[in-house]
């Protein structure tokens, strides 16, 4: 992650798994508070309303190397995403369910939200297709190709 603040400050964070979000939330905040710079933007929240949307085009699978995400419908028919690691020395930091539900915010611009991890609050699920019109997921920290 990388943020570069109008007062010619940089800062960059390399993690390996975690609760990142949360810990790159709060240190830009605290930096930005000390240094006059811009805060990080307030997560995006599901509406008081559900929003009419359809994933259908988008359930499937999203492979990375190390991260395997599974969007597809619930038993309620309501868009849900998995995701399992691919490496053992990720699993011991990843606490998140296998299964988590996806509340859509804006579908005409691609944005949900589901959650990551326990009580935390949810965080911005985004769909986009590139112009050679393959399909991204970006959730997290990643942004990852749907293989199927």
């Amino acid at each position: 992650m990388l943020w570069r603040g109008r007062v010619g400050l940089w800062i960059a964070l390399l993690t390996n798994g975690g609760r990142v979000l949360e810990l790159w939330r709060t240190l830009v905040n605290e930096i930005a508070s000390a240094v006059g710079g811009p805060r990080e933007p307030d997560l995006p929240e599901a509406p008081a309303e559900p929003v009419q949307h359809d994933l259908t085009d988008w359930y499937g699978t999203y492979d990375s190397y190390a991260t395997t995400f599974e969007l597809t419908p619930g038993p309620d028919g309501e868009p849900t995403v998995s995701i399992s690691m691919k490496q053992d020395f990720h699993k011991e930091n990843f606490d998140a369910p296998p299964v988590q539900p996806v509340t859509a915010v804006d579908p005409g611009r691609g944005l949900y939200v589901a959650p990551l991890s326990p009580g935390l609050p949810p965080i911005p699920l985004v769909t986009f297709v590139l112009e050679d019109g393959s399909r991204y997921l970006h959730f997290g920290a990643r942004a990852i190709r749907k293989s199927g």
